[in-house]
């Protein structure tokens, strides 16, 4: 049975980074996203500079059940062992909450809370290797309370206490890491709301390629949270001082909501 690494989201910003990343380190690739011409793009580039491994794809979309069946399916069938898992895969819908409908509330919870766990879970069951290692990507989010991406924040939230709890039921067996970045120029969108952040939003942003490469390696050290870059670190320590809600209403207002009729 053949070792592979499990990349979710493959073809986005930060998934195509760890893609990278892995091939660098002569890792066979399972690649999965719900955007089959990227995806397709994303392998070819790969290939050609690194030919001496493996790459397997699966277009899927893991809000799905059946979908996330089948994938499960595809990797018992064809042997593949899953060493390292990187769930990347997530969604986010900015607003107050009221303005979400809730098809967008429904697929927020499926992709970021409820496909990561089965992965996960997954992974954790059927793993030949002798050890495992597991990168669910969370949020730098997921320790605040943020009006105005309310529901995101509290789905990372969940992922960061789930892969803790995760690292003890391993049993030395695996290792599970929460990755928690800020702000990452994937999307052109994405990058339209960083550059709204003005000086703030630069200095907390963190290329993908870094970030990839620092999850790999703290996994591979048994970490169990990665904060990539220290002035997000620096102000996560800060934030801690404060009351909750003393911290969400300054969010609050750094989103520049104030003004929005309830």
């Amino acid at each position: 049975m053949t070792n592979y690494t499990l990349i979710t989201g493959a073809a986005g910003g930060l998934g195509s980074a760890f893609a990278h990343e892995c091939a660098s380190r002569g890792q066979n690739l399972l690649l999965t996203d719900i955007d089959t011409e990227k995806l397709e793009n994303l392998i070819i580039k790969i290939e050609a500079e690194h030919k001496h491994i493996d790459i397997k794809y699966l277009s899927s979309d893991l809000t799905d059940t059946d979908e996330r069946k089948r994938l499960f399916d595809y990797i018992t069938d064809s042997k593949l062992n899953i060493n390292l898992a990187v769930n990347v895969a997530g969604l986010d819908y900015e607003g107050l909450i009221y303005s979400l409908s809730s098809e967008k509330v429904s697929t927020m919870c499926r992709l970021n809370l409820e496909a990561a766990y089965d992965i996960t879970r997954f992974v954790m069951t059927n793993a030949k290797a002798e050890k495992y290692h597991i990168i669910n990507t969370a949020s730098l989010a997921g320790f605040y309370p943020m009006p105005y991406k309310a529901l995101y924040a509290a789905t990372k939230s969940a992922v960061i206490r789930f892969s803790m709890a995760l690292r003890e039921e391993a049993g030395g067996r695996g290792n599970v890491l929460a990755l928690c970045p800020a702000g990452l120029r994937t999307t052109p969108e994405v990058c339209a709301r960083i550059d709204s952040q003005g000086f703030m939003g630069r200095i907390t942003t963190i290329a993908t390629d870094k970030v990839a490469k620092g999850a790999i390696n703290r996994v591979l050290r048994n970490r169990a949270v990665y904060i990539p870059g220290i002035i997000n670190s620096a102000m996560l320590a800060a934030a801690s001082i404060l009351p909750e809600a003393a911290t969400a209403k300054i969010i609050y207002r750094r989103w520049g909501t104030r003004d929005v009729k309830l």
